[in-house]
């Protein structure tokens, strides 16, 4: 049900993406993430309490002063655009920000711009995630969206002259949930950053520029790709300064962020400039190299082809990149110091698919959470394992851990929340939905969901809203479109449902059950030769179901095609010889042709296959009626109106059979009892004319029939059809 975060970075606390919906289908985790500056030094996992937050992003934007007076930049600014705030706790003479701020206007490529004010906070340890870390998150994306920059740097003095922790964030989110710092401490602080500090700050902004790992919804993809267009040129530029691994991280992160390229859409040229790039980093590797950077490589490389194999659903392209991912995995287990880095793989590499040992997968998770036991994403996988295993108390639990980890994980909220609506436990299902929109109010599965839960609880206006926000955030979800046509269609809002069934066939014209629902909307507005073509669109696709001759039936019948009715007829009591409802209807087109042998035979099996069901009987009686058997008649209709008493059809075609038989009194009552039930139903109306007429009341007749035909000009037809006699 999850899907892994989509993959930006090639830092420790990434994790690539599984664009395959391995168990659920179209999940895709979307959302704005915090992220921090991830290195070498980063410190334990922490979170950052932020305070002071009370101000709007817009009166923020109004105090800032110091470079930022000029106008925004154009989105194609051949540099980075860097916004460095003051860093909190700063002394009097900005002395710390002054030195983050030099690593950047000293460096070609970069173009920072200092902020006056300050992103002001109190860094805390600990696993809660203040309300106030994610206004202040909030507020650092929108400067940076609103000023068309790359990336805002913040953070805090901890020791005059000698340490700061550092955060960074983009206005896409990145692979981390919680913002991890960078601390450059003992020393490193002299009146400028040394060679290694200053591209240990260069190379992880570099990694968080080129990230967009987990909301790739919000994405602007055309800002997104200018930025990586300067980042080639940049680590051309800029190699020489980096350490080996310092350089095979930012090439690894340029790789991912050009397979996200590829993935959404940006070319196909992006997958061949990524795969160029880290086939000819591999190669260059030396003999000696690290397994750590051969695992970054890899496992960007594994990625590209991930992005190709899902678009080709060629099981050569799947056994492709799980060989990448096999090699990688190898890197991973021969580094003596193996950390967290490596778990993404193997979780990308394993899921608990059709057809996988999901023991063995299960194992190989339990490896890989050892590795990073604080990996919300890993336990979100473990528990889409256990679901598909059937242990939903299990699954349960694994979801819960994941938001425990990451109270910002709305894919796992959702995933839980599936488990919860399809194991009878709505409400708890719609406290999870609710927790995902709040999270990210862009999350079409998570409304989606919800609205089902409230179509099920008979609630079809709030999922008709429900629809509406997953079709804005996704206006190309066939289910959506088609699920909201359900809905107005429950509604008896027809032509809406139609234009929805229309959309949905658009977008996916190989779901018969868009035609079937489709063709019934046109059968309730009595368009019975669209209906017929719609379920003729349906059989194409499913041409076993019996169902779908069942209605194509009912609607040729509709038509008085009654020879190709039957034929459908017949099909659909081959492929499904327990329906009565195939035979019942049979026997109807039967009856219409005169057949009623035949007819009678039909209901009769109906009746064997579905006792008790009053329609059988006083269908039967119709079919008695018309061949002249009242005696049977009277029978089969007084078993209807023994199982059902308002059977308004036994009544009226009991009241044919005394009528025919000259009992007019008989008659009359019966169409006065069947007319109480059903006024306006001009047959009876137009039956009882005739008894009275019969009768020898000429007024009282002639009123009747006049107003059965003002109701219904084909009157009399229905009336003889019934076995009415004049």
């Amino acid at each position: 049900m999850s899907e892994q975060p989509r993959s930006g970075s090639a830092s420790e606390h990434s994790a690539p993406p599984d664009m395959r919906a391995r168990l659920r289908g179209l999940i895709k985790r979307p959302g704005v993430w915090a992220l921090g500056i991830l290195g070498t030094a980063a410190t334990g996992y922490v979170t950052a309490s932020l305070n002071d937050l009370t101000k709007s992003v817009g009166g923020y934007v109004s105090e800032l002063s110091c470079q930022w007076r000029k106008p925004s930049l154009a989105p194609d600014e051949p540099k980075f655009t860097i916004l460095v705030a003051k860093l909190y706790k700063d002394d009097g003479e900005d002395t710390h920000t002054r030195r983050v701020f030099e690593t950047f206007q000293g460096e070609r490529g970069f173009r920072p711009v200092l902020l006056c004010d300050t992103l002001k906070f109190d860094f805390q340890p600990g696993d809660e995630i203040k309300q106030a870390e994610e206004t202040t998150i909030n507020r650092g994306r929108n400067l940076i969206v609103q000023h068309k920059a790359d990336l805002l740097i913040f953070g805090e003095v901890l020791l005059t002259g000698n340490s700061i922790r550092i955060f960074a964030i983009n206005e896409h989110g990145g692979c981390d949930t919680r913002p991890k710092p960078i601390v450059l401490r003992n020393g490193v602080l002299p009146d400028e950053f040394d060679q290694d500090t200053r591209m240990k700050v260069i190379n992880v902004t570099l990694r968080e520029i080129a990230s967009a790992c987990d909301s790739e919804e919000y994405v602007d993809w055309g800002l997104f790709e200018k930025r990586i267009l300067k980042m080639g040129p940049f680590l051309e530029r800029s190699a020489a300064g980096f350490t080996p691994e310092q350089y095979t991280e930012a090439a690894a992160a340029y790789g991912e962020a050009m397979m996200l390229l590829y993935r959404n859409d940006r070319g196909d040229h992006w997958y061949a400039k990524g795969m160029e790039l880290v086939q000819k980093e591999l190669k260059q590797l030396p003999a000696d190299a690290s397994p750590y950077r051969r695992f970054l490589l890899l496992n960007a490389h594994a990625l590209l082809l991930d992005a190709k194999s899902a678009r080709s659903s060629d099981p050569a392209d799947v056994r492709a990149y799980r060989a990448v991912y096999d090699q990688a995995i190898a890197e991973a287990e021969r580094d003596p110091k193996p950390g967290g880095k490596y778990a993404e793989a193997y979780f990308s590499r394993y899921c608990a698919c059709e057809g996988d040992d999901i023991d063995e997968v299960l194992a190989i998770y339990d490896r890989a959470i050892k590795l990073r036991p604080d990996y919300s994403w890993g336990y979100e996988r473990r528990g889409d394992a256990f679901a598909q295993k059937g242990n939903v108390a299990r699954a349960i639990q694994e979801y819960t851990t994941a938001t425990r980890f990451d109270p910002r994980n709305r894919s796992a909220f959702v995933s839980r929340g599936i488990l919860y609506a399809t194991n009878g436990d709505p409400d708890r299902a719609i406290q999870d939905f609710d927790q995902a929109t709040r999270l990210n109010p862009n999350h079409p599965l998570a409304f989606a969901w919800r609205a089902a839960i409230y179509r099920q609880k008979g609630d079809v206006d709030r999922s008709i809203r429900d629809l509406d926000e997953a079709l804005r955030i996704n206006p190309k979800d066939d289910v959506s479109f088609y699920s909201r046509g359900e809905d107005y269609d429950s509604k008896g809002d027809y032509d809406r449902a139609i234009r929805d069934y229309d959309e949905a066939a658009r977008l996916n014209p190989t779901n018969y059950r868009t035609f079937l629902s489709r063709g019934i909307a046109y059968q309730r507005k009595d368009d019975f030769a669209q209906a017929a073509r719609d379920y003729a669109e349906a059989i194409k696709l499913k041409p076993d179901d019996g169902l779908l001759f069942l209605h194509r039936g009912y609607a040729l019948a509709a038509l008085g095609e009654f020879d190709r009715a039957i034929a459908d007829y017949d099909q659909a009591t081959k492929l499904s010889p327990a329906d009565p409802l195939a035979f019942f209807q049979r026997g109807n087109a039967y009856r219409h042709k005169g057949d009623y042998d035949r007819a009678i035979a039909d209901y009769t099996e109906a009746m064997r296959l579905a006792p008790g069901n009053a329609a059988h009987f006083a269908y039967r009686g119709l079919a008695y009626t018309g061949q002249g058997d009242a005696e049977r008649a009277l029978a089969d209709y007084a078993q209807a109106l023994g199982l059902d008493p308002k059977r308004a059809l036994a009544l009226y075609g009991r009241a044919i059979t005394h009528s025919n038989s000259g009992n007019y009194d008989l008659a009359i009552a019966d169409y006065d009892a069947a007319l109480r039930l059903e006024p306006e139903w001009a047959e009876p109306l137009f039956g009882r004319g005739i008894a009275k007429t019969k009768k020898g009341d000429a007024a009282g007749g002639k009123a009747d029939i006049a107003k059965a035909i003002a109701i219904d000009a084909d009157v009399a037809q229905d009336f003889a059809a019934r076995g009415g006699r004049p």
